[in-house]
């Protein structure tokens, strides 16, 4: 592995119906396994009008009290503790974060070689419906042979009596079989990560959806990504984005530069069938549910629209400089990455 720095980056909306906002007073989310685990996890807060509030990890029992001045940002660290690692186990490490003004939060997850951030969804913008845009892990087995970094998503529960349907891509550490459904149950503040038993299979298009016993007042957060994934490249990176609800996503979007790159990569998530997708107005491109169309190494930026709705993700592939995978993801139909 090499040394890597991961950004944020904006991705604006062709056209949008409705746009979440990202600012919010209460948010919910997890920190998933950075490779062989995170050196210092954290979150950034920053707000418009002067704040003061909580972050918190309720199940646990752990909580501190930040204040942020206007127009200004506050960094929080949240013991490594309870960074989620393994799979498939309901753990309650879920992060609480209220403040008494809107704010903005971003995740921070680093590690000296490997570190990604995502932006944080108030529990305004979640939902009941997601399709998880991942990556593949790494073949070879680092740390002395003790870590196969795999593909992986969580779900946060905000609620209590949340249940959730997840319908995977690919075999799960676990033993869960690609196309097969499986149930499981939270309560508010737990945790529940999934990885994929190879490091070389993507849980990418794995559905997650909350039962009909849940019902719609019990939305959830997911995260997917990667412990460390590779594109393009002999280096890996951590890679961790917050999901959107699928009723949110967009039906057109342009890319962008990534910084003063020569070349840049992205891919398209379809989660319905039959899904035309027309990049700079070639030859559509015909997507099933779960699949995927990928363009790497572009160095132009690109005009794309399809119907109906699907996710969108850009990455780097380049390292040393900016170094391997930066990922976003998420609804170009909200453009709020």
């Amino acid at each position: 592995m090499h040394r890597f720095l991961s950004a944020i980056l904006l991705l604006a909306p062709f056209w949008a119906a409705a746009q979440p906002d990202t600012r919010g007073r209460e948010f919910w989310l997890g920190f998933m396994q950075n490779a062989s685990g995170t050196q210092q996890i954290s979150v950034r807060i920053a707000a418009e009008q002067a704040t003061t509030g909580t972050v918190e990890v309720p199940l646990a029992g752990w909580s501190t009290a930040f204040s942020v001045p206007a127009n200004g940002v506050v960094s929080v660290a949240v013991p490594n503790i309870y960074e989620v690692t393994g799979s498939e186990s309901v753990l309650d490490r879920g992060v609480h974060i209220t403040s008494v003004e809107p704010v903005t939060v971003t995740a921070v997850n680093y590690q000296n070689q490997t570190t990604d951030a995502t932006q944080v969804l108030p529990i305004t913008a979640l939902g009941t419906s997601y399709r998880v845009d991942a990556l593949e892990g790494t073949a070879t087995a680092y740390q002395n042979g003790t870590y196969i970094f795999r593909s992986e998503f969580m779900v946060v529960a905000t609620e209590d009596g949340t249940e959730v349907t997840i319908t995977p891509t690919a075999t799960t550490t676990a033993g869960h079989a690609p196309g097969v459904p499986f149930t499981v149950s939270l309560n508010a503040g737990q945790t529940y990560q999934v990885q994929a038993l190879s490091g070389l299979t993507d849980l990418s298009g794995t559905t997650v959806v909350g039962t009909a016993q849940s019902g719609p007042c019990r939305p959830f957060a997911v995260f997917g990504g990667s412990m460390c994934a590779v594109v393009s490249c002999a280096a890996c990176d951590h890679v961790n984005e917050q999901m959107e609800p699928v009723n949110t996503w967009g039906n057109a979007f342009h890319t962008v530069r990534l910084g003063n790159l020569s070349a840049w990569g992205y891919r398209i998530l379809a989660n319905e069938n039959n899904t035309l997708v027309t990049i700079d107005g070639g030859s559509p491109v015909l997507l099933q549910a779960g699949q995927l169309h990928t363009v790497l190494n572009t160095t132009q930026p690109a005009c794309c629209t399809y119907m109906p709705r699907l996710s969108v993700m850009i990455f780097t592939n380049a390292y040393n400089t900016i170094h391997n995978t930066t990922a976003i993801h998420g609804s170009i139909q909200n453009g709020i990455e």
